[in-house]
């Protein structure tokens, strides 16, 4: 909406027609996932040695220097994971594609199941969809798995490690501030808009706060789930990698987030197909969209706890086995101290990602067990555009509100 709002036919940069369509997605795409690909990577550029910047000081290496031999090495392990990650979310977007793809010359894999199983309901086409869909991602990982390095070294660690990076050229500089101004600007339409529309009615409808609470406990939930879940998982993996065994440490991190090259649609489908002949699928409606968000979130867990977990288990290993350090005192006295940190950010990933679903909820979503996602789609489809501007603000607030809370509390004021 955002989107629509600063690039429409009435918008601050009018682009007109051509908003509907190839252009349109990719803009829409760009504003998503530029901002999760730097909040990905940023803790790789913190994990860089203050002594390191130090020594490229002295031995007054330039921008290209520096680059090469201190960010590259630490940027190597995590840049195919959020590659993938971001062709993975591009690849499956529902929301977007349906919103501004302008028509069938647009359309992707997902909408095209989303129609074979909707509209249409031939379900044989849709599985052929998905089995297209799910081969291109599998090569696409095959490939990032070839490409990514795990450490087979400690990494040392220091917080204190941008005090002495680079002044920042003008062109960083500009860089940084056209990113900004270009996510910005969507954001602030949308406030606009909501401060001129019928802000106080909206606001003052019990369906919208009973959505709000379906939301929390449906995003909360999944995430405290996948977490858990990844938490296990990569518990397993950096045991391989301290065995000597990175190659199957790759596998087992790929398991985790191949998850996310079956649609959530895709997903949504097969449980109600199963369940339905058993129970009424919507009295079981919080579980299931609880369960498959959980599956969704699982990547962004992995590439946001996986380093810091490798880095946390080859460095305190053998000193845990030394004082027979296991179990709730393992996780107590060493593993929450040093890994709140990224703990609470993909605490906080996942519960975006969850609050913002609209596929899996739109499948099974009823009235009164609505979220905020799903609410939005019925306003629209009711034409209450200015209803709907207020929903999405709400929306927003609650993101932002849950990622700051689950990143302050789970990782700590120091780490905020």
């Amino acid at each position: 909406m955002g989107v629509v709002s600063v690039y429409g036919s009435d918008g601050w940069i009018p682009l007109g027609r051509s908003l509907y369509g190839l252009g349109g997605i990719l803009l829409a795409h760009v504003f998503f996932n530029l901002p999760l690909a730097v909040r990905l990577l940023l803790p790789h550029w913190q994990a860089i040695p203050q002594r390191h910047w130090q020594l490229a000081t002295q031995l007054d290496m330039n921008g290209w220097q520096r680059f090469r031999f201190i960010e590259w090495p630490a940027l190597r392990e995590g840049l195919p994971g959020v590659m993938l990650l971001v062709f993975m979310l591009c690849l499956t977007s529902f929301a977007v594609v349906l919103t501004l793809g302008g028509g069938p010359k647009s359309t992707t894999l997902e909408v095209a199941i989303y129609q074979s199983l909707r509209f249409d309901f031939e379900p044989v086409r849709a599985v052929v969809l998905a089995l297209v869909q799910l081969t291109l991602c599998m090569l696409v990982a095959g490939l990032t798995l070839k490409l990514q390095r795990l450490p087979e070294v400690e990494i040392t660690v220091d917080a204190a490690s941008s005090a002495a990076a680079a002044k920042r050229s003008v062109l960083q500089l500009g860089l940084i501030l056209l990113a900004a101004v270009y996510v910005a600007m969507p954001l602030t339409s949308i406030l606009y808009d909501v401060l001129t529309g019928p802000l106080t009615s909206v606001l003052g409808k019990s369906v919208l706060w009973r959505a709000l609470g379906n939301s929390l406990l449906i995003g909360l939930s999944a995430a405290l789930v996948s977490v858990s879940a990844g938490w296990l998982l990569l518990r397993y993996s950096a045991g391989l990698v301290f065995d000597g065994e990175p190659g199957k440490a790759r596998l087992i991190e790929l398991a985790g987030s191949i998850v996310y090259v079956v649609p959530p649609l895709v997903i949504g489908t097969g449980m109600f197909v199963m369940l339905s002949p058993h129970v009424d699928v919507f009295d079981w409606v919080f579980p299931i969209v609880i369960g498959v968000n959980a599956l969704m979130g699982l990547p962004f867990v992995i590439r946001t706890l996986g380093p810091a977990m490798r880095q946390n288990h080859s460095r305190y290993h053998l000193l845990c086995q030394s004082l027979a350090l296991d179990g709730w005192n393992r996780f107590r006295y060493l593993e929450w101290p040093l890994l709140r940190r990224p703990l609470g950010l993909a605490l906080a990933l996942a519960t975006a990602l969850a609050l913002g679903d609209l596929g899996v909820i739109a499948l099974f979503g009823t009235p009164e067990k609505a979220t905020l996602t799903l609410l939005i789609y019925q306003q629209l489809g009711a034409y209450l555009i200015a209803d709907a501007t207020v929903t999405a603000l709400l929306l927003l607030l609650l993101c932002l509100a849950v990622f700051w809370l689950l990143e302050r509390l789970v990782g700590g004021r120091q780490h905020a």
